[in-house]
């Protein structure tokens, strides 16, 4: 086998044998001679430093095209974009200022060491001529270690068999592109759902800069999780980014693993500038409402209102974002404090209008005090009268006297002439039944009915209750709730049922009559108890028999 060194003379001059050819590969392949360098295709002999320029047949010679070259098998040594912490401090952390002086002392002195584990690709990383390339597109790039780490990724990604190559650096991106061209086609390789849940994803991610650059945001999976989503597709298209280094996931959460991402990648610059507004109304509603949580949902802690508020809601109709389920409940929690304070704000303005109508009516009958004196004299001696008569009648009462009927007769004229409280107690203690019945309420009573046959009365209160009474005992029957006020009861037309309006914009009709009620509850079961059924729950308080008349006894 031809030594390289005579093996080369005569390739330059056109006169190498096969041998020759084989030789000058193996030396190749061995490191003792390195093809690289710059466009021209120099030959660096290793041993000697000497450097010899190949003509484009020479080098062809050497290097024969061999694009259906598999990669070589293994693990890359590139880290590429994963999550480092602490531990890994000594490979990746407080080197900035080593690099700038390396920078420096090779810009004085052109010698460049590569120094690292065997097979991580020191001697291609040289002869494609990588190294003056990789290090001036670094420069002063800002975290430059991770984004080379990177770009050497996916440069070895399309290494031709063990060897890295300007063509695959180059088809990588570069230090600057190499992150967005990954994005770019992870994303393409989503289908149309996949690509709208990671546009949100990658937008919620995202930092909006107010006069500075965007910058990556830590978000938790909470967050990231909308009212209705697919948790699986979540969680698969997370695992999708992740294992592209796009992402990093923690306990704390997930975010974007380099800002170079937010910088470079153009498909995410175009979606914050469309989606901009809409994120900075995103940011409010999920700023407050994770402080709404932390204060154990105070409602002290509801700070959208009004306009701010329908900006927010605005946020469930867009085609992209989506809120989560936090985001969702502090909206409506907001909005619920909002008609709360409207209705406040309504009665206190009726209560305020009825105070000055009261006012002006007592004016206006003030001022008419002159013109009705006369016939108001003559009013005061009815009065006097009828208080005088009902007085004599309810003392003859007192005394239980024979004279009852003229007490009678007296009281009947007291009611003619004004009727009165005394008067009207003679009356019914004497002519009529007692009073009927009393239903107490512990709050105001806005609406009453009774029911077409009389039977039973329906009231609507201040408390958020509407009761239906028996209006011979006055003993409650039903109740219906609301959230609000209810000013509005009624009953239907056949007596069978009791409806309720209330302030919270909700009307409630309901079944009331027990003989209603039990005849719905036996049409729902098919039988009636058994006598042992019957002895566990009654016992002998009642003798067995049948609850519903329509259905047979066991």
């Amino acid at each position: 086998m031809p030594d390289p060194s005579s093996a080369l003379p005569r390739l330059l001059e056109g006169r190498a044998t096969s041998e020759d050819l084989e030789s000058l590969r193996q030396a190749l392949t061995r490191g003792e001679i390195s093809i690289g360098g710059d466009a021209t295709g120099s030959i660096i002999l290793i041993g000697s430093g000497n450097t010899v320029t190949l003509t484009a047949e020479a080098r062809a010679l050497l290097q024969p095209e061999t694009p259906a070259e598999e990669p070589a098998p293994g693990e890359s040594p590139y880290q590429g974009l994963l999550y480092f912490d602490v531990d890994d401090a000594p490979p990746f952390f407080g080197r900035e200022a080593l690099t700038r002086a390396l920078l420096d002392r090779l810009s004085r002195e052109p010698l460049l060491a590569i120094v690292g584990a065997s097979g991580g690709g020191k001697s291609s990383l040289a002869r494609a001529g990588l190294a003056d390339l990789i290090l001036n597109d670094v420069g002063e790039e800002p975290g430059a270690l991770p984004l080379l780490s990177h770009a050497l990724l996916e440069t070895w990604k399309r290494r031709r068999g063990r060897t890295l190559t300007l063509q695959g650096y180059a088809e990588a991106g570069g230090v600057k592109q190499a992150i967005a061209r990954t994005a770019e086609g992870v994303y393409g390789g989503l289908n149309e759902r996949e690509r709208a849940l990671a546009r949100a994803l990658f937008l919620r991610l995202t930092e909006l800069g107010e006069g500075a650059p965007d910058t990556r945001r830590r978000a938790s999976l909470e967050e990231l999780t909308a009212e209705g989503a697919d948790a699986e597709s979540l969680r698969r298209l997370l695992r999708t980014l992740t294992d592209a280094r796009l992402l990093t996931t923690a306990a704390e959460g997930v975010e974007v693993a380099h800002e170079a991402l937010i910088r470079e990648w153009e498909t995410l610059r175009r979606w914050e500038d469309e989606d901009r507004a809409a994120l900075r109304a995103l940011r409010g509603v999920t700023a407050a409402a994770a402080e709404w949580e932390r204060s154990g949902r105070d409602p002290a802690y509801l700070v959208h209102r009004a306009g701010r508020l329908e900006d927010a809601l605005s946020l469930r109709a867009h085609p992209i974002l989506r809120l989560s389920l936090l985001e969702e409940a502090y909206l409506a929690a907001c909005r619920k404090l909002q008609e709360s304070e409207r209705r406040a704000r309504e009665r206190r303005l009726r209560w305020t209008v009825t105070a000055a109508l009261s006012a002006a009516l007592a004016f206006l009958l003030l001022s008419g005090f002159g013109f009705w004196q006369s016939r108001v004299a003559q009013e005061q001696a009815r009065v006097t009268l009828a208080r005088q008569m009902s007085a004599e009648a309810l003392e003859i009462f007192i005394k239980r006297g024979s004279d009852q009927p003229d007490a009678l007769r007296l009281a009947a004229h007291s009611m003619r002439l004004y009727p009165n409280r005394q008067a009207a107690q003679v009356l019914q203690e004497h002519t009529l039944p007692p009073l009927v019945a009393r239903m107490t309420h512990d709050d105001w009573v806005y609406s009453v009915a009774f029911s077409p046959d009389g039977r039973w009365v329906v009231s609507g209160r201040a408390d958020g209750t509407a009761r239906v009474w028996e209006a011979a005992t006055g003993r409650e029957v039903s109740r219906m709730t609301h959230e609000d006020e209810v000013w509005s009861v009624a009953f239907s037309p056949d007596g069978r049922y009791v409806a309720s309006g209330s302030w919270d914009g909700t009307i409630i009709i309901a079944v009331y009559r027990p003989e209603d009620l039990i005849a719905d509850a036996c049409a729902r079961v098919s039988r009636n108890l058994t006598r042992e059924e019957w002895a566990q729950y009654i016992g002998d308080l009642l003798p067995y028999q049948a609850v519903c008349p329509n259905l047979p006894l066991p």
